[in-house]
């Protein structure tokens, strides 16, 4: 079997089992541009709004939990990406995108963290490693000497 739209040969995997279920033959690729394209027709109408928030509205009941999980997930999601804790308040701000390793050191991307440096303006600031976030956050407050002093009394010690 082929796409009527595209011609590509239709596998279990590029094409909805309710399609062929209904003797549509479409692959993933043209149903999704066909469906983007009914919305975009569409969306301005109360009529296919009406139904499309009941339809909405039906699926969110029948998966309740689904639903719940993908909330939380996309709140967690969100709040890292576009707030700060500053002086123990939440501040929004447009961070720059998230790259694929640290800004410092290169390290590929494992757990990144955005510092800033103005409280002011938190949308200035770059992506660490939490490593080189320790350390730039030592560096801010001058800690740096004092622990390098500290230091050089336990090695006096021992």
């Amino acid at each position: 079997m082929k796409c009527i739209k595209c011609g590509v040969e239709l596998t279990q995997e590029n094409t909805y089992h309710q399609y062929l279920q209904k003797g549509y033959y479409i692959c993933k690729n043209c149903a999704v541009q066909k469906s983007r394209a009914y919305y975009q027709k569409n969306k301005n109408d109360p009529e296919f709004r009406k139904r499309r928030y009941a339809s909405v509205k039906k699926w969110v009941s029948e998966n309740r939990e689904h639903y719940n999980a993908l909330l939380r997930e996309h709140g967690r999601e969100y709040h890292r990406k576009h707030y700060l804790k500053i002086d123990g308040k939440y501040v929004h701000v447009d961070k720059r995108p998230r790259p694929q390793a640290c800004e410092l050191c290169n390290r590929p991307r494992v757990r990144l963290e955005y510092h800033h440096w103005d409280n002011d303006n938190p949308s200035k600031g770059i992506w660490l490693c939490r490593t080189c976030h320790l350390f730039a956050e030592l560096i801010e407050r001058n800690k740096v000497q004092m622990l390098m002093s500290k230091y050089e009394e336990f090695k006096k010690l021992l």
